[in-house]
């Protein structure tokens, strides 16, 4: 199948058609787990109508089809895979329909909340709540702007929830552990150039749930 691909003048289909089967026959250790069979000829039909469109100056078209395969990647439990190609999504919408690159960086962050990556997922989430609100705002965007919005804003608020609840993550070690009263529940960390405290992440959640 993939010599199919670069047989048949599709670069782009051929690196990533490597990219998900080479990981799944990849070491025992690293590899998947998907929860359900994936059809490669899906995944092939996928990336070539994407690949396709996105050279032939469609790009909303190609945008549909990456969503696709991004979704049916992620409901058949290959999350990996599943946020590379909403990321894809991302970059390919970016420039041609905002409400979907918020859709798109939504659904990657959900992904890396279920790979156990709270704070990667909140950053993500943020980002996407950015873009909805950008998209709701504008006089020309979608009408499920909105709705999207509300939706991420949602699940933010539970992931910060989550986050400043998790002793774990305050005990971790942080770039540079901030200097704080005794009074404060829990020490500041700053992590990827981010300050993060217990108390900043309910005032966010309350921010989000409102």
């Amino acid at each position: 199948v993939a010599l199919d691909l670069l047989l048949g003048g599709f670069p782009q289909s051929f690196i990533d058609f490597n990219y998900i089967t080479q990981r799944c026959n990849g070491d025992r250790a690293h590899r998947p787990t998907p929860s359900k069979p994936i059809s490669l000829d899906t995944v092939k039909t996928l990336l070539t109508n994407a690949e396709s469109r996105l050279t032939g100056g469609r790009p909303l078209e190609a945008l549909q089809h990456y969503m696709e395969l991004a979704s049916y990647l992620h409901k058949a439990g290959d999350l990996a895979a599943g946020m590379y190609f909403y990321c894809r999504s991302a970059n390919v919408a970016s420039c041609e329909a905002t409400p979907v690159a918020a859709e798109a960086l939504y659904k990657m962050g959900m992904i890396k909340t279920e790979l156990m990556d709270l704070r990667g997922g909140i950053i993500t989430l943020e980002r996407a709540l950015e873009l909805a609100l950008w998209s709701s705002s504008d006089s020309n965007s979608s009408t499920s702007g909105p709705n999207l919005s509300h939706l991420i804003a949602a699940d933010l608020a539970t992931l910060y929830m989550r986050l400043a609840d998790d002793a774990d993550f305050w005990a971790a070690d942080s770039e540079q552990p901030l200097q704080q009263s005794n009074a404060e529940k829990c020490d500041a960390l700053v992590v990827a150039g981010r300050v993060w405290s217990s108390t900043a992440c309910y005032e966010r959640a309350l921010e989000c749930a409102q």
